[in-house]
């Protein structure tokens, strides 16, 4: 089924969400373990989503808090307001995200750093197709009250059908996988969200989609500084008949900026 664009609602109730950009960044790291499969995603048109919980941000999804004070004044035991909380939590096993930057690879030198294994890694430049998915991480220094949201929302989860009142609900609880703290704002990251269960909790970290089901196509790889796979990568730019390029640090200027050398391939007939 598919997946319905939230942003004009999202946009009615106040957040600015700004245009989503042409191309999106995909920068990738992986273990020895790891390497053949991310090289397989990559062949077979793939992209990792990850569930909200195992991201490396342990606040994910918790830009929305409860107020156990007034919760208290009101009656509430401590054990239902656990409850309440775990709940909030919980959420973090129903939503998948797909991280992407949307800045410039010369600038990105913290993004090599820490999501491409110092450099290790490779960089993938998607063309977007379709927008529907895709939405820009807000970035914010306070947290939003949503007890009352919250405790609604997890009973409308209960029920078999949705009112327009259950619908706003779950827009908030949607935005929250769409707010971080500032101090991440240097990422400039844009997010492809998916609402799914995750029936093996502690087993299954994610899923991979294909890149239509995403509204995602691969139009570039950039391999980093010291990539440990490019060899695999220059034979994977030819099957999938996208530009390759290497990373380096520009020798003959003053400024500390990566300048991406595009490689000579030739497309397999």
């Amino acid at each position: 089924m598919k997946q319905r664009d939230l942003k004009p609602a999202l946009r009615e109730m106040g957040f600015e969400i700004n245009r989503i950009p042409r191309s999106l960044y995909k920068y990738t790291g992986f273990s020895p373990q790891d390497k053949i499969q991310r090289l397989n995603d990559l062949r077979s048109k793939k992209v990792w989503l990850c569930y909200a919980k195992y991201l490396n941000d342990p606040f994910e999804g918790l830009s929305l808090y409860i107020d156990k004070l007034k919760l208290e004044a009101h009656g509430w035991r401590e054990g239902d307001i656990k409850t309440l909380y775990q709940g909030l939590k919980s959420l973090g096993d129903m939503m998948l995200v797909g991280s992407f930057a949307a800045s410039g690879l010369q600038e990105d030198m913290p993004l090599w750093a820490h999501y491409a294994y110092d450099h290790k890694g490779y960089c993938l430049e998607y063309e977007v197709i379709d927008k529907t998915s895709i939405y820009p991480v807000l970035y914010k220094n306070k947290r939003h009250l949503a007890t009352k949201t919250l405790s609604d929302f997890l009973m409308d989860t209960k029920r078999l059908h949705s009112t327009e009142e259950s619908i706003e609900r779950f827009l908030v609880i949607w935005s929250s996988f769409m707010v971080k703290h500032t101090v991440w704002q240097y990422e400039k990251e844009y997010r492809i969200l998916k609402f799914q269960y995750n029936k093996k909790k502690g087993e299954k970290l994610g899923h991979c989609l294909s890149e239509k089901e995403v509204g995602l196509q691969l139009k570039a790889i950039y391999m980093g500084e010291k990539c440990s796979c490019k060899d695999e990568l220059m034979e994977l730019s030819d099957q999938r008949r996208c530009e390759i390029h290497q990373m380096v640090l520009n020798p003959y200027q003053e400024e500390f900026k990566l300048i991406a050398q595009k490689l000579a391939i030739s497309y397999n007939k």
